[in-house]
């Protein structure tokens, strides 16, 4: 094992180790699974940019309803609900419609 000594904003520490605490972690273990989830997937394990991306929007499960059903009108016809709605039938529909 090796330490790693890092400077910080102290609130910006408090508030990091009030989120890691509620989430049952301490500073060291927050960190690890930082590291280890960017070393096995090869990059920093979220987004960064200046601005927002259009990927950060969540629809709530009304406006994905509503969505789904404008797109793939005939779902409701086949008594198919979002929840039921996944990337292989959504990929299998457009490639059987070329």
């Amino acid at each position: 094992m090796k330490n790693l000594t890092i400077r910080l904003d102290e609130d910006l520490k408090l508030q990091a180790e009030e989120l890691f605490r509620e989430l049952g972690l301490n500073m060291t273990s927050a960190i690890t699974v930082f590291l280890r989830k960017a070393v096995r997937e090869q990059r920093i394990p979220f987004e960064v940019g200046i601005k927002p991306s259009d990927n950060d929007w969540q629809p709530s499960p009304e406006e994905l309803e509503k969505l789904l059903y404008e797109k793939y009108p005939f779902v409701k016809t086949l008594g198919k609900k979002p929840e039921d709605i996944t990337a292989e039938f959504v990929y299998q529909d457009s490639k059987d419609k070329k």
